[in-house]
């Protein structure tokens, strides 16, 4: 009966690893200030927030204050998706090493701005595999985004415990299968 137990606790404590979501909104920020360097457990360069910009990103957004913003997560990330602004063509890169070294993961090019920069809307970029870093290229004060979402990818030490826990419950279902055969 213990061992059952055992296991049944093993089962429980095994659950799959989730991969949790990180919103960078800039809202917590004030108007026309630097997006700190490690704003939300993130490494962050050449972007600035404005407020009071489109009804869609109200109040705060960021910027690109130099011709190449870049956004480190060293944990990584599984997908990527923003409201975007821009008033001159822009292109957002996902790059699977920190400061947009690595493989090109994938990018989104957004060409002609809409009729009014200032009506952001919701986009993303598509890409297989773990992304560590985003480039936002297009020039300074041009492109704009908020409400970063990055969905983290799940930390390898969770599913060895979650294939351990398995393996556990396997072993004392064998183990108790050759006890009852005997």
């Amino acid at each position: 009966m213990k061992k059952l137990l055992f296991a049944a606790v093993a089962l429980c404590a095994a659950n799959a690893a989730n991969a949790a979501t990180i919103v960078f909104n800039f809202d917590d920020l004030g108007d026309q200030v630097a997006v700190p360097v490690n704003y939300g457990g993130a490494a962050w360069s050449g972007f600035t927030t404005v407020s009071g910009f489109g009804a869609t990103s109200f109040p705060n957004i960021a910027y690109t204050s130099s011709a190449i913003g870049i956004l480190n997560y060293a944990a990584g990330f599984s997908s990527l998706s923003f409201a975007a602004g821009v008033f001159a063509p822009g292109t957002f890169s996902v790059y699977s090493g920190l400061g947009g070294s690595g493989t090109l993961l994938g990018s989104l090019t957004i060409g002609n701005p809409p009729a009014s920069p200032s009506a952001f809307f919701n986009t993303g970029v598509s890409f297989s595999g773990t992304g560590r870093s985003v480039l936002v290229t297009g020039g300074a004060d041009s492109v704009g985004w908020d409400s970063v979402t990055l969905n983290s990818v799940p930390e390898p030490e969770s599913w060895v415990m979650l294939i351990a826990g398995f393996g556990l419950v396997g072993a004392v279902a064998r183990r108790r299968r050759s006890i009852a055969a005997v």
